[in-house]
């Protein structure tokens, strides 16, 4: 307890310690017979209205994250598994500068954005959240009779991490160039495209040796039109998505020697 300006008695005082003290025995009393008030929802039609729900809930103290409101409303072995994966995982701690699980669960959400962008592609309309939701329905549902192929591509996302920072150094992985400097913020959009395809082994392998010439096509990339606008403004739409995976593949390509297919957003 702290910060409590009627009852000061009670300042540095943990749970435990005022449940072993006969002098707050009615205070520990009367908190653990307060009544938790809880509101059933049925019958509802959009999983927006879910949403708005638990904003309102949420106003006056810390909205919940997307990814915590996905943890609640999409419950199963593979979000289970996410969670537990992103809290082991040592190269995605790196990544984000973290050495336990994040309180918002942004790391879970990367994790998430991996598998749905490295599965289901082709299947993405333009609606992120909407994208990642129903990737969760769908791998939750999965699970059982794939779970050994989902655990390897979890593998994938850590090979793909740490080969990232070891071609752009672990402050400017995933980071947008502006032309003069990498930007601090990790940009998610970037993250999407390096991530995905350094998760291919062979590609991997070949942009390893050849790590510059990654990097100088990355930059430039970075002062394309079109490119920079799908990492910095218009990022979620269907052809955002589109134009920075075809832009960063067909760049790789080149690099690699090697035409790299990818099944854009239809």
């Amino acid at each position: 307890m702290k910060g409590l300006k009627i009852r000061k008695d009670l300042n540095k005082l943990t749970y435990a310690q005022m449940e072993g003290d006969v002098r707050f025995e009615e205070l520990v009393s009367a908190f653990q017979n307060q009544a938790i008030r809880t509101v059933v929802i049925r019958g509802w039609r959009s999983e927006s209205v879910l949403y708005t729900i638990f904003h309102r809930l949420n106003t006056g103290s810390v909205p919940l994250s997307p990814q915590e409101l996905r943890q609640a409303l999409h419950p199963g072995e593979f979000l289970s598994f996410a969670a537990r994966f992103s809290e082991q995982s040592k190269p995605l701690g790196i990544l984000l500068g973290i050495s336990r699980p994040d309180f918002r669960m942004r790391d879970v959400e990367l994790v998430v954005r991996f598998y749905a962008f490295r599965l289901r592609l082709g299947d993405y309309r333009g609606n992120l959240k909407e994208f990642l939701d129903d990737t969760c329905d769908h791998l939750n549902h999965d699970w059982g009779a794939d779970q050994d192929h989902l655990r390897r591509v979890a593998t994938d996302l850590e090979e793909s991490i740490q080969a990232a920072i070891k071609i752009f150094s672990k402050n400017y992985v995933f980071r947008k160039w502006d032309g003069a400097r990498f930007e601090k913020r990790l940009n998610r959009a970037v993250f999407d495209v390096v991530a995905q395809s350094l998760a291919e082994p062979k590609t991997r392998s070949i942009a390893l040796k050849r790590k510059e010439d990654v990097l100088r096509s990355f930059k430039a990339l970075c002062l394309d039109d079109e490119f920079r606008s799908a990492i910095e403004s218009t990022t979620k739409s269907k052809q955002a998505v589109a134009n920075r995976f075809r832009k960063w593949y067909a760049a790789m390509g080149e690099i690699t020697g090697k035409r790299m297919h990818i099944d854009l957003p239809r």
